[in-house]
């Protein structure tokens, strides 16, 4: 199955063409993969880079939505790639952006703090 940090690292070799040459759409792979891994920390800062391919389409075909949608899942992190990719979109599409960041982190447990008002509950979860 694997766990986040080790198809973090992949994914950085594989961009950087360290070991062999640059491979847009293997690094782009292993990132994506990493967001959905449940072993190892993952810290929601690893969204960048995410972000970023999907902004420029490295690897992958630009999507200024799934872009806004990393960008967001960074946190203060985020900030000003969030700022710039919305510059170039629709109401709409932050709309989406906003709301699959939120499923997201619904969906895996793991929230920004304070993000939407949530609070943490005392079953773990958030609300």
């Amino acid at each position: 199955m694997g766990d986040a940090p080790s198809a973090i690292g992949l994914s950085y070799l594989y961009e950087h063409g360290l070991g062999g040459d640059e491979n847009p759409e293997l690094a782009f792979k292993w990132r994506r993969k990493a967001s959905s891994l449940p072993y190892g920390e993952f810290a929601m800062a690893y969204f960048q880079p995410l972000a970023r391919y999907y902004e420029n389409g490295y690897g992958t075909e630009a999507d200024l939505v799934q872009a806004y949608k990393y960008y967001d899942l960074s946190g203060s992190v985020g900030g000003a790639g969030r700022l710039r990719v919305s510059k170039k979109m629709t109401n709409e599409q932050i709309v989406e952006a906003r709301q699959q960041s939120k499923h997201w982190q619904e969906e895996n447990r793991r929230f920004n703090p304070g993000y939407y008002g949530l609070e943490h509950q005392s079953d773990g979860s958030y609300r």
